[in-house]
C-alpha cells in the first residue's frame, strides 16, 4: 500500500497528510483517502464467506519494528527496481494501528488478528520508538499479539563491519566493494541477477543489514583482518565456532578451489592475453600524443627474451597486423612498444589508471578463464616480481585486487606494507624520493607441505591459517552487514581475502520447525495452507481412562494427522497444477512456503481435568505442557521434507470460530 501511495502523492506523503487533494471537497485530504481504504479493506474482509460456512476469512496484519523491517525487506525490490521505504511504512503501520483501535470502539471486528514483531537484545528492546508505541497502544486498550525474540541472535547469527570488503557479481559484472557500499548501492547496478563468491563458485544470496553488537578484530597468521560481531561463525580446523568461542589456538578455513569461467561472459581469453595485462600492470604505460596510441613496456634483457614471443602471439589475436617493436636498449632496459588502437582498448578494458600508484585491475577479469587470470599473475610477477612469489606495487587498490585474483585461483596470500615515504633511493647514481608506501603481496605455494609451524595447516582438501590475535574493536556505526546464502545445506561464502565465513542467517522462527504460530509473527509469505486441530482435553481424558501415557497418545494422534494433512496437500497441488489457485499461480504466495499446521485446542481444560493448577509458577503445569508439546514438535521436525513443512499453533480465544 505504501508503494502505491508514494506513487500517487510522493515519497514524503506522510508529512503532508492534511493536504487537500480534491478542491471540490475540503475534507478530502491524503489522510482521508488512506483511512477510507483501511475501512474498505477491513469491512470487506470481515463479511461472511460462503466457502467458510458463512464465517469471514481469517487474516492477519504484521507490524515490524525497524530491525525486523530491515531483516525481512532489505533486499526486496518492486518491479520498477525501487525498494521499501522505512519512514513511510513506519508511519503507515502506526496510522493503521491507531485507526483500527478507534474503529473497534464503534463496532465488533473479528479481524484482522494483529501481531507486532519486536526485537530485543536480551536486556531491552532494540527499537525504543516501537517499544514505546506498543506500550501506548496497550494503554489505549488495543488488543494484539506481541512477538519478540530473546536476543539479536534470533534474527541473525553474524555480521561484519560495514568496511569489510566482499565479492559478488550482478548483470553488470563483478562487485568488489565494502559490505556497506554494496548494501547502499542501486539494485540495477549491483544486485540484478545477484550472486556471491564462494570457494570457486558464484552462489545465490542477498546482502543484509542489522543493528550492531559487540565487535572484535581477528588477525590471522597471513595478516588477514576481520571485523565481526561476537556471535559471528567461522569454520575452523575444529568445526564451526562463534567468535566468542575462538582462541589464538584456532585456525580459520581459507579458499582452495579455482574459480572457473563464467559461461555467459566468457571471451575465450588466453594465457598470453593475461600475460599482456599483467606485464602492463607491472611496467606498462600508454602514450596518446600521436595519432595512434603507443603501448610501452620497459623490460630487461631476460624478461624480453622470455616474453616477447608470447606477447606477439597475444598482439596478433587482438590486432593481426601489429607486433611489438624493440626500441634502443639502455642500462639493461629493453623498451618495447606497439602502436595500436585495439591493443590500447584491450588493455584499458582490464586496467584502470595510468600511473603506477593509481593502477587498478578491473575485477571483471574474474569472469574470464583460469588461464587468462593465471597469465595476469605471471605477467605481473615477470615485470614487478621478486623472489618466492612476491609482487610489489605502490597502488593500495591494486594490491587488494591482486589478492582477489589470487583467491580466484584457489591460492592464499599475505600482504605487507613498507611505508618508506620520503626515504631516498639511488638508481644509477641518481637520488629519488619514495612518494608512496610500497606494498608486497606474496602467495603461498604449499606444494606437498601440509603444515608450516604456527602459520597454516592442510587437512584433507582444506587450508587453515592460525589466528594470532583477537581483540575488542570499537565500532562507531549503528549497523553491521553480511550475506544470507540461499543454499542452506552449505550456508557459507568467501571473502576476497580468501577467508571462508558462515553466512548471516535471518531466522524466521517458523522456518526452523520450532514451536510457532501463524498470526503474522516473524515473517511474511508464511501461514497455514491447512489446519487440523487436536482437542487436547478429549485426548487427555481418553489417555487417562485407558491408562496410557499422554505423550504417547499425542504422538500417535500427530502421526495420523500428518497423513491427513499430506493428503490435503496433494489435493492443493492437483488444483494448483490445474490452474485453479489463482493467487498461487500468479506468484503472490507459494505453496512451498506455507505450513501444514497442527492446531491445539482445549489445552487448559486438559490440565484442569488432571487437577493441575493453571499458574505460571506451577512446575507441574509446565511439565504437563512439555508432555503435550514436545512430541508434537519432535514429530513435526521428523516429518519435514524439502517440499513440506509442519508447524504448531494454539487456537487463541479471540479466534474461537476455528472448529476443531
Amino acid at each position: 500500500m505504501d508503494y502505491f501511495i508514494r506513487k500517487e502523492y510522493g515519497e514524503n506523503y506522510y508529512k503532508h497528510t492534511n493536504d487537500i487533494v480534491d478542491s471540490s471537497s475540503e475534507h478530502k485530504t491524503i489522510d482521508n483517502i488512506i483511512t477510507s481504504y483501511f475501512e474498505q479493506v477491513v469491512y470487506s474482509l470481515n463479511q461472511p464467506a460462503a466457502a467458510r460456512n458463512f464465517q469471514s476469512v481469517f487474516w492477519n496484519i504484521a507490524y515490524f519494528d525497524h530491525p525486523y523491517f530491515n531483516g525481512i525487506f532489505d533486499n526486496f525490490v518492486f518491479p520498477d527496481g525501487t525498494t521499501m521505504k522505512w519512514n513511510s511504512v513506519n508511519w503507515l503501520q502506526k496510522r493503521f494501528m491507531n485507526w483500527l483501535n478507534e474503529e473497534r470502539r464503534k463496532t465488533l471486528l473479528t479481524f484482522p488478528v494483529e501481531t507486532v514483531n519486536l526485537l530485543d537484545d536480551g536486556t531491552d528492546f532494540v527499537d525504543k520508538e516501537w517499544a514505546d508505541f506498543v506500550a501506548e497502544m496497550y494503554s489505549k486498550g488495543h488488543s494484539f499479539f506481541t512477538y519478540h525474540s530473546s536476543s539479536v541472535d534470533s534474527l541473525a547469527s553474524c555480521c561484519f563491519d560495514g568496511k569489510q570488503m566482499c565479492l559478488s557479481k550482478s548483470s553488470n559484472g563483478v562487485n568488489y566493494m565494502s559490505f556497506k557500499e554494496l548494501y547502499e548501492s542501486d539494485y540495477n547496478t549491483t544486485k540484478k541477477n545477484f550472486a556471491i563468491f564462494h570457494n570457486g563458485s558464484w552462489e545465490s544470496g542477498k546482502v543484509i543489514k542489522l543493528p550492531k553488537k559487540n565487535m572484535y578484530k581477528i588477525t590471522t597468521a597471513n595478516k588477514k583482518e576481520l571485523y565481526v560481531t561476537d556471535n559471528h561463525i567461522f569454520p575452523t580446523l575444529n568445526g564451526d565456532k562463534k567468535v566468542s568461542e575462538l582462541t589464538t589456538n584456532d585456525y580459520l578455513m581459507f579458499n582452495t578451489r579455482i574459480l572457473d569461467t563464467f559461461p555467459e561472459k566468457d571471451k575465450k581469453l588466453s594465457y598470453e592475453d593475461g600475460l599482456l595485462i599483467g606485464m602492463y600492470l607491472g611496467d606498462g604505460s600508454i602514450d596518446t600524443h600521436n595519432t595512434t596510441p603507443q603501448v610501452n613496456l620497459s623490460l630487461n634483457k631476460t624478461k624480453y627474451s622470455e616474453s616477447i614471443k608470447r606477447l606477439n602471439d597475444c598482439i596478433k589475436n587482438i590486432d593481426s597486423d601489429k607486433t611489438f617493436s624493440l626500441g634502443t636498449p639502455y642500462n639493461n632496459v629493453y623498451p618495447v612498444f606497439v602502436c595500436s588502437q585495439k591493443v590500447m582498448a584491450f588493455i584499458k578494458e582490464y586496467v584502470i589508471g595510468q600511473y603506477a600508484q593509481e593502477k587498478e585491475l578491473n575485477m571483471n577479469c574474474l569472469l574470464q578463464s583460469q588461464m587468462f587470470r593465471k597469465g595476469i599473475l605471471d605477467g605481473y610477477y615477470l615485470t614487478d616480481g621478486g623472489n618466492s612469489n612476491r609482487i610489489y606495487t605502490t597502488s593500495r587498490k591494486l594490491v587488494h585486487e591482486i589478492e582477489c585474483l589470487i583467491t580466484s585461483l584457489g591460492m592464499n596470500s599475505i600482504i605487507d606494507v613498507s611505508d618508506r615515504t620520503n626515504e631516498p633511493v639511488i638508481i644509477r647514481n641518481t637520488t629519488y624520493n619514495r612518494n608512496y608506501p610500497l606494498y608486497c603481496i606474496r602467495w603461498y605455494d604449499m606444494a606437498n607441505k601440509r603444515s608450516m609451524g604456527d602459520v597454516y595447516k592442510v587437512k584433507n582438501n582444506s587450508e587453515y591459517f592460525k589466528i594470532v590475535a583477537i581483540e575488542p574493536y570499537e565500532y562507531n556505526n549503528d549497523f553491521v552487514y553480511c550475506f544470507e546464502m540461499k543454499n542452506k545445506e552449505e550456508p557459507y561464502f568467501t571473502l576476497p581475502n580468501g577467508v571462508i565465513s558462515h553466512n548471516c542467517r535471518l531466522r524466521n522462527e517458523l522456518q526452523d520447525n520450532t514451536f510457532s504460530f501463524t498470526l503474522g509473527a516473524g515473517g511474511v509469505s508464511t501461514g497455514s495452507k491447512g489446519v487440523i486441530t487436536i482437542n487436547i482435553n478429549r485426548l487427555v481424558q481418553n489417555a487417562t481412562r485407558a491408562h496410557k501415557d499422554i505423550s504417547d497418545t499425542v504422538r500417535e494422534q500427530v502421526i495420523k494427522i500428518h497423513k491427513y494433512l499430506l493428503a490435503y496437500n496433494s489435493i492443493l497441488y492437483d488444483n494448483y497444477n490445474a490452474g485453479l489457485l489463482g493467487i498461487y499461480n500468479a506468484g503472490y504466495i507459494s505453496l512451498e512456503k506455507q505450513f501444514l499446521t497442527i492446531g491445539i485446542n482445549g489445552f487448559v481444560e486438559g490440565a484442569e481435568f488432571l487437577g493441575i493448577k493453571i499458574d505460571p509458577d506451577n512446575e507441574e503445569y509446565f511439565k504437563y505442557g512439555e508432555s503435550i508439546l514436545k512430541p508434537i514438535y519432535e514429530e513435526n521436525k521428523k516429518a519435514r521434507t524439502k517440499e513440506v513443512m509442519f508447524n504448531t499453533e494454539f487456537v487463541p480465544k479471540l479466534c474461537g470460530h476455528k472448529v476443531a
